[in-house]
């Protein structure tokens, strides 16, 4: 199909490939999310702020504002004297929601058709890419910079494969991601499952797998009360069976993440001591979770150089902890919170609950509750999934409406 290719739409595309390749290191940095999605997407702001100030529904534009002015005040208020990286990266949570969202309502409302194509053939590429990385563990990760060596490593260690990102982590919460935009756009639940089984089996995250079992759950809580009873029943006998034939006989054992779930399984309650990766990622959120309730949901900064002398003291407080991040709480959301207290969580909750109140269907609310979880672990909201999801969703609000859309 012919389209008018301005510099509008050219910029705007750029931006989007960018946001679904978001770890290719095109110039070496030392970043594992690298800046030429919130580069190109604020330009692509600029360059249509005129109609998103016209078309953007305005509740949720006045929302996503507030959270970059927070963050803003936030960020002025406590890292003089801005000389730190690590307080603009933190920056980056509160000020690129609003551009990638604008971003993918703008692309989703006036260039729906070219939007689908580039999300099925990411999506196609991130898979595809992953299988290969099966056979050939180092497949593709020169685009990673510093971190193509990882490949080799991981296949060594029982660790999956790591896709187009740094690390199965990031690939299995990417391809989470992949799967929510390929249901939104409306390329159907097929592919979704598909990026979902990847994220799992071939990623072999078990981050991933976390949270795909943590929005199961939740999922039943929310939409399906009166079998939860019945389907937990049912998930331990076949978790009975699962330990005692799949696990120790059909499945190496030597896999770093069968390891965790077979320990996570047989006792909870040790897991935290059993890995090093899973003690500072579950254990960091358990901390900051205690932490935002003993300050009182009051703001505590932005500031890392403050950050990195209160979390020596706070380390001590938990004898089992074997550490905590230099740059945070390890926890998109809760690192928010910790920073900038109940402005922040007021603020998020609006955003979570208009999310849900748009997307009602069945699987997409399967979908956006496994999303949410993947920024309630080490994944920042200045990802660019989170907030061109936002914008998908919010897009939903008018698709449906032909006045209001405009292909200029």
């Amino acid at each position: 199909m012919a389209f008018k290719l301005n510099i509008k739409t050219l910029i705007s595309l750029i931006a989007t490939i960018f946001v679904f390749f978001p770890y290719t290191m095109i110039i070496s940095t030392n970043f594992y999310t690298q800046p030429y999605a919130i580069i190109f997407s604020f330009l692509a702001f600029l360059l249509n702020i005129n109609w998103i100030i016209k078309y953007f529904p305005k509740n949720q534009f006045y929302l996503l504002l507030s959270l970059l002015l927070l963050g803003i005040t936030i960020f002025i208020i406590s890292c003089f004297p801005y000389n730190i990286m690590q307080d603009y990266k933190s920056l980056l949570s509160y000020i690129s929601p609003l551009f990638f969202a604008s971003l993918s309502y703008y692309l989703f409302l006036t260039k729906p058709h070219i939007l689908k194509k580039i999300i099925l053939v990411t999506a196609l590429i991130w898979i595809i890419t992953s299988l290969i990385q099966i056979f050939i563990p180092s497949f593709a990760s020169f685009l990673v910079g510093e971190w193509s060596t990882a490949g080799e490593i991981n296949s060594f260690s029982g660790r999956g494969s790591m896709g187009l990102a740094p690390e199965p982590t990031h690939n299995g919460f990417h391809l989470i991601f992949l799967a929510v935009a390929t249901y939104l756009v409306g390329l159907g639940k097929k592919i979704s499952v598909l990026c979902l089984l990847v994220a799992v089996l071939v990623a072999k995250s078990a981050s991933a797998l976390l949270v795909i079992i943590l929005g199961s759950f939740f999922y039943l809580l929310y939409k399906r009360k009166k079998y939860l009873m019945f389907i937990l029943i049912c998930g331990y006998l076949v978790y009975e069976i699962f330990i005692k034939l799949f696990l120790d006989f059909f499945v190496d054992n030597n896999l770093r993440y069968i390891y965790l779930i077979k320990s996570l399984l047989e006792n909870p309650f040790d897991i935290l001591q059993l890995d090093y990766s899973v003690n500072q990622r579950i254990g960091g959120v358990i901390i900051g979770f205690n932490e935002l309730i003993n300050s009182f949901f009051l703001p505590n900064g932005i500031s890392n150089s403050t950050w990195l002398i209160e979390s020596e003291v706070i380390v001590r407080k938990y004898s089992w902890s074997k550490g905590i991040s230099s740059s945070g709480v390890p926890s998109g959301f809760l690192n928010l919170f910790y920073q900038s207290g109940f402005f922040s969580i007021i603020i998020i909750s609006f955003i979570i609950k208009q999310i849900f109140t748009i997307e009602n269907s069945k699987f997409g609310t399967y979908l956006l509750i496994c999303f949410s979880f993947i920024f309630l672990g080490q994944y920042m909201l200045s990802n660019p999934g989170f907030g061109f999801t936002i914008g998908l969703i919010y897009g939903k609000l008018i698709i449906n409406k032909p006045n209001l859309i405009t292909h200029s």
